[in-house]
């Protein structure tokens, strides 16, 4: 029982004071003492209180426990965490429930960053930044006019991320792009 809450230092059984929070028996037994089931359910004994005198539910690194995983996506995480191979159909029937036109969110493959940019889902290419997105107005100028060479940029004249018309985009070198923008105080 906690018969009070005294500040300062409680003497130890090696005879020395230690810091307890404040909290501590009058009869002389051990914050920690009793022991009773954690929460997530797997059996194991641990200690009600902590070494500030706190109240825990949980052994540290159980309180997730309780959610399941379905038995494909263990084998799928496991397989991932480990370096294991996973079978090919665990993967695949994970991909195609969670990408593409299945997916509840889906939207044509299409979106618009904070940015204002259109961005294209293309997986396969290898210029794709995350997910497999591309910007919809390098590849509107690549359909038309071929593949853009290295260091140069494809700028919207007016200044509208989202106007992709072939009309309102010229390709531009680096340091012309960055002065255009300058020069429009953008």
């Amino acid at each position: 029982m906690w018969a009070s809450w005294k500040s300062g230092h409680k003497p130890l059984a090696c005879g020395c004071t230690g810091w307890t929070g404040g909290l501590f028996y009058d009869d002389g037994g051990a914050m920690n003492e009793q022991k009773i089931p954690c929460a997530c359910g797997c059996g194991e004994l641990r200690a009600r209180f902590d070494a500030k005198g706190r109240e825990r539910r949980f052994i540290d690194g159980h309180a997730g426990r309780g959610r399941r995983h379905s038995t494909e996506t263990r084998a799928l995480l496991s397989g991932l965490m480990t370096g294991r191979t996973v079978p090919r159909e665990i993967v695949e029937r994970r991909a195609a429930s969670i990408r593409g036109p299945k997916n509840g969110r889906w939207k044509g493959g299409r979106y618009v960053e904070a940015s204002g940019y259109v961005c294209i889902r293309t997986p396969h290419d290898l210029r794709a930044h995350a997910g497999g997105y591309i910007y919809e107005h390098i590849l509107v100028y690549e359909a038309a006019h071929g593949p853009i060479p290295k260091g140069m940029i494809i700028h919207h004249k007016n200044g509208k991320c989202d106007d992709n018309r072939l009309e309102n985009l010229e390709m531009v070198t680096q340091s012309e792009h960055r002065m255009r923008h300058i020069a429009a105080g953008r």
